[in-house]
């Protein structure tokens, strides 16, 4: 059975879910996958393209 999972990109974490389930696929935490998009634009375009994500 294949599993995905969602969880922060700590690696031994992910070593050791692959332990258990070797198929297992990780996903990125959306919420930190936004945060770390943020910090890369420039702070007067923040809202605007923090608003556009929340759509996706």
């Amino acid at each position: 059975m294949d599993r995905t999972l969602q969880a922060d990109r700590i690696s031994s974490f992910e070593e050791r879910i692959k332990e258990y389930f070797p198929k297992a696929d990780f996903l990125p935490c959306v919420v930190h996958k936004i945060r770390n998009t943020l910090n890369k634009v420039r702070a007067k375009d923040r809202k605007r393209v923090a608003k556009d994500l929340k759509k996706m």
